[in-house]
């Protein structure tokens, strides 16, 4: 009897509502599955591990800024790809989600500055690599690693005003 009344209100549920409720039912577990994400994300970032791979990155990228000045290009576009800048960006992403009430303007200013002062870095190593383009200078290698390590430290000095040296 109970499983004919199960069947019942099945029927009836999807009858009524149909696909709105399957809909529901998807946008709710999105939800669920968001906070849960979220959940790890504030995790990783109040457990320090966001914070230690930060500053290890940040050990990394001077190393590299220090190898594009005295022209080894090859060896700072390895540096740029792996060990903790490799996890800069999912890093960023944590911090944003964890930072969001107190500063919620972090991906307007230092999340874009760090990421797109990265990419001109790289870029013009790429470019200076490659030859043939007019503003791959060393002038300009060094000034845009004066830059990402500027956005670098910007990120750095908010994380130790926050969470102490």
């Amino acid at each position: 009897m109970n499983s004919r009344r199960s069947t019942l209100f099945v029927t009836i549920g999807t009858t009524l509502f149909g696909a709105p409720l399957g809909a529901w039912a998807a946008e709710r577990n999105d939800a669920i599955m968001k906070s849960l994400k979220n959940l790890d994300r504030r995790n990783e970032v109040e457990s320090g591990e966001v914070v230690y791979r930060l500053r290890k990155a940040q050990g990394q990228l001077q190393r590299a800024v220090s190898l594009a000045k005295i022209r080894e290009y090859t060896r700072a576009r390895e540096l740029l790809r792996g060990g903790d800048v490799d996890t800069i960006r999912d890093d960023l992403k944590n911090l944003e989600a964890y930072l969001v009430k107190e500063r919620p303007t972090f991906s307007t200013f230092e999340e874009l500055a760090l990421i797109g002062s990265l990419e001109a870095f790289d870029n013009i190593l790429r470019a200076i690599q490659r030859g043939g383009n007019a503003n791959a200078t060393q002038e300009n290698v060094d000034a845009d690693g004066v830059m990402l390590l500027q956005a670098m430290d910007d990120v750095v000095s908010l994380l130790d005003r926050k969470y102490g040296s």
